[in-house]
C-alpha cells in the first residue's frame, strides 16, 4: 500500500487548546447528527518490510508554567483545605510530560491496540484520576465515583474556541459506574469538569487512528509502522496546546522530530 492511499487529506484547521440527586441520573447529549465528517478509519494490510517510523522528544523550552488556584467552598472533609492549586506542567529535567504525539490524517493502516478501546476515569479525593487519558474514537468511557459525596461530571469536545457538550452525569456517593461511548466531530480533545467542584478537571485525547503515543517519563515518543511518505506530526499538551512538524518517513528507519513547548 502506498503512502497516498494510506493517508487521508490534511485538514489544516487550527484547533485551540478549555445539582440533582438520586442513585444515578445521566443526561446524555451524544448527538446522532454529530458524527465526524471524516471517513472512518479502516484496518488494512501493510507491507511490514517497507515501513518506517517517527521518533523524538518533547522539550520544555518556554518556561511557561500556568497554574490555577480555586477556593474549596464545599465538601472540605473530602476535597481538602480551603484552596486547591492545579499545576498543569510536569517536567523531567528539560523534557515536557503529559504530551500526546499523533498523526491525525491517516485513514487506513494497522489496527488499534485493545487498551485504547476502553478507558476508566475515577473521581477520588475530589480529583479525576488520571488527569490525562487516551481513547479511540467510538471507544467506551467508564466514569466511577469513589468519593462519599456527589459529583456532576460534564464533558465537552473542544473545537477551536467552541465547546460541544457530550454528556452531563450526576453520580451520588459510590454510585454505579457511568458507561458511555465517546465520539468526536472535528476536534481531538475532550475536557471533563465537575460542576459541583470547579477545581476537578481532566482531559481525554480521542484518537481517530492508532498512530499516536504518549511521551514516556523522559519526554520521548515513537510512532511506528508508517509507510514511506510525508506526514504532518502533531503534539498536544492539555494546557500548552498544539505544536506540529513535518516528517518524511523512509523504509526501515526512524526520522527524528523534536517539539519545543
Amino acid at each position: 500500500m502506498n503512502a497516498e492511499a494510506f493517508r487521508g487529506v490534511h485538514l489544516l484547521r487550527p484547533i485551540a487548546a478549555g445539582v440533582l440527586t438520586g442513585a444515578l441520573i445521566a443526561f446524555s447529549l451524544l448527538e446522532r447528527s454529530g458524527a465526524s465528517t471524516r471517513a472512518a478509519y479502516e484496518v488494512v494490510p501493510i507491507d511490514m518490510a517497507n515501513v518506517g517510523g517517527v521518533s523524538g522528544i518533547v522539550r520544555f523550552a518556554s518556561g511557561e508554567r500556568p497554574q490555577d488556584t480555586f477556593p474549596v467552598n464545599r465538601d472540605r472533609e473530602v476535597c481538602g483545605p480551603e484552596m486547591r492549586s492545579l499545576d498543569w506542567v510536569r517536567t523531567a529535567d528539560d523534557r515536557l510530560l503529559d504530551v500526546i504525539v499523533f498523526i491525525d490524517d491517516v485513514l487506513a493502516g494497522k489496527p488499534f491496540t485493545a487498551p485504547s478501546e476502553t478507558t476508566t476515569l475515577n473521581q477520588k479525593g475530589c480529583r479525576f484520576a488520571p488527569e490525562v487519558r487516551i481513547l479511540q474514537d467510538g471507544g467506551t468511557l467508564v466514569l466511577t465515583n469513589s468519593d462519599p459525596i456527589l459529583h456532576n461530571a460534564q464533558a465537552y469536545e473542544l473545537i477551536q474556541s467552541a465547546r460541544r457538550k457530550i454528556f452531563s452525569v450526576v453520580q451520588e456517593a459510590y454510585a454505579e459506574p457511568f458507561v458511555t461511548p465517546v465520539r468526536i466531530t472535528r476536534g481531538n480533545v475532550i475536557k471533563i469538569e465537575c460542576s459541583a467542584h470547579e477545581f476537578m478537571q481532566s482531559w481525554l485525547f480521542v484518537a481517530r487512528n492508532p498512530y499516536y503515543a504518549q511521551v514516556d517519563g523522559r519526554g520521548a515518543f515513537r510512532l511506528g509502522e508508517l509507510p514511506p511518505g510525508q506526514y504532518r506530526v502533531r503534539a498536544w499538551h492539555p494546557r500548552l496546546g498544539f505544536r506540529e512538524a513535518t516528517a518524511t518517513v523512509v523504509p526501515r528507519h526512524d526520522v527524528e522530530v523534536v517539539f519545543d513547548f
